[in-house]
């Protein structure tokens, strides 16, 4: 192949045997593409109604960009290198990849405020977004991101109704991206505290999110959520079951504490990231994080990229997990 042109990081190529000049309107829609991926502009002919896996067995491609509203435009493959090369570059070994990853991406206020700009949570909800999109990338099952704590409900109902509003937004402007990622999406926390539309979006993602049979990615928001609170609720929970004989109390165990917990039923998070410079915990997932590792970052949420999450990553897969052992 002959390489004719790049941008950044990401390079065009073409099959040397079929030049082809980029349509335009293709060039610019590819730049929702990981500029970690090579792109192979292909003059290949696919029937308009061929479906993306179907181009993929086709043409042995692992990606394939079908341009929609493009008179006369062929597909562009994305060819990416090999998940072999793809750790080995970045540093990281794919069998010590986290299962369950949770997050605080704290400082978007502070980073707001530096610019003078007022507060506006669109930023917040895009680095939460490219979270979870690294946590598909790298092979994590698992993601769990801090949106807002029980505790913030005390900035006022002004802030509150502010983050619940672009929360619902982004979830509405999403859900065709979360069922094409295969990503399954839940709200744990307290969610009789938001908004009654919030409510009501919140069960049309996971009721749409949860159809999918093979879900790449759970990825699980934290709203309205305190981990000291959750903890209390699963306690009385547990004793009205003992008192009403349900359970006997010697019963009771650890697997069993986690399945009340709202923050419970999924992997035991391995990894916290935490952005912001703050070195704490600040009431989130106090039962699951007891035996995780945590990273901390000396940046603001907007300013988180990639390559932190893979110095994440690579600290994470350094350290002698021994577990009391």
């Amino acid at each position: 192949m002959l390489s004719l042109m790049s941008s950044g990081s990401r390079a065009l190529f073409f099959p040397s045997s079929s030049f082809v000049k980029p349509h335009p309107k293709i060039w610019s829609s590819m730049s929702t593409i990981s500029t970690s991926s090579t792109i192979t502009y292909c003059s290949q002919t696919l029937s308009p109604k061929t479906t993306e896996e179907e181009a993929c067995a086709k043409t042995g491609m692992k990606k394939v960009f079908i341009p929609k509203h493009v008179d006369n435009a062929p597909p562009v493959y994305l060819s990416q290198k090999t998940e072999e090369e793809e750790y080995e570059k970045a540093g990281v070994r794919k069998e010590l990849i986290p299962k369950h990853i949770a997050i605080i991406l704290d400082g978007n206020r502070r980073w707001l405020k530096e610019r003078g700009e007022p507060l506006n949570y669109v930023p917040f909800f895009q680095s939460n977004a490219l979270f979870a999109d690294l946590c598909l990338k790298w092979g994590v099952s698992t993601a769990t991101t801090f949106i807002y704590s029980y505790d913030n409900l005390q900035r006022g109902k002004e802030a509150n109704e502010l983050i619940f509003g672009q929360l619902e937004r982004f979830l509405e402007n999403n859900l065709d991206s979360f069922i094409r990622k295969k990503m399954r999406v839940l709200l744990i926390g307290e969610r009789n505290e938001v908004t009654k539309s919030l409510q009501d979006m919140v069960k049309k993602v996971e009721e749409a999110t949860s159809k999918e049979p093979n879900p790449q990615l759970e990825w699980r928001l934290a709203v309205c959520y305190g981990g000291t609170r959750d903890v209390l609720q699963a306690t009385r929970s547990l004793c009205e079951k003992a008192k009403a004989g349900v359970i006997e109390p010697n019963a009771i165990n650890g697997a069993m504490f986690d399945r009340e917990l709202m923050a419970g039923g999924a992997p035991t998070p391995e990894l916290l990231i935490r952005t912001g410079g703050e070195m704490r915990l600040s009431n989130y997932l106090i039962w699951p994080l007891a035996l995780a590792e945590y990273y901390f970052l000396p940046i603001h949420a907007p300013e988180f990229t990639e390559a932190h999450f893979l110095d994440a990553l690579r600290s994470f897969q350094q350290r002698d997990r021994r577990s009391g052992r």
